[in-house]
């Protein structure tokens, strides 16, 4: 049998002086200057009048970005502007409550000749499903008609449903 081991609890003090330690040597409410080497960063509104945006993604070598929300919508952002027609509109097969919904979009390496990618959503069953899709002749339109399941899985809860999905170099979709 192994052995049993119990954990004794830090002393107050020893507690504050890590703590007091890793803040540096003064307190003070100043922003310390950047480390140098290091690279500024900011945040900058990319585009507006997105419903519950849960994922960002593009195809390899496509300048377009591809986002998906969580109501089944998945929307395009071209040349700086939101597209208003969503690349493809799952809404009415998709379930919303608790941590469903549409939850994952992967393009393969070859997207740019085939067309295909991936999605995961929660269906309206509350079910986790993985379909593959086919661009259209229009290359910022999905064919909803070309859904192909890939996968299904009984979802026993409405919480911790999962959501990203991703094309390896393997080319196997994981």
């Amino acid at each position: 049998m192994g052995r049993t081991h119990r954990l004794r609890p830090l002393p107050r003090s020893l507690i504050l002086l890590v703590a007091a330690s890793s803040c540096g040597s003064e307190f003070t409410n100043e922003t310390p200057p950047p480390p140098e080497g290091t690279v500024p960063v900011a945040l900058e509104e990319v585009a507006a009048g997105l419903a519950f945006p849960l994922y960002l993604t593009a195809p390899p070598d496509d300048p377009r970005l591809f986002v998906v929300e969580k109501g089944g919508a998945i929307r395009v952002i071209k040349d700086g502007a939101l597209l208003p027609t969503p690349f493809l509109d799952l809404a009415g097969t998709v379930s919303t409550g608790s941590e469903q919904g549409l939850l994952g979009l992967a393009f393969p390496a070859d997207y740019a000749t085939t067309g295909r990618f991936a999605v995961h959503y929660t269906d309206a069953a509350g079910d986790t499903r993985v379909s593959t899709f086919l661009a259209s002749a229009d290359p910022d339109l999905a064919d909803p008609a070309t859904e192909s399941v890939v996968l299904t899985a009984d979802q026993p809860f409405a919480n911790h449903n999962g959501g990203q999905i991703l094309f390896g170099p393997d080319g196997y979709l994981y």
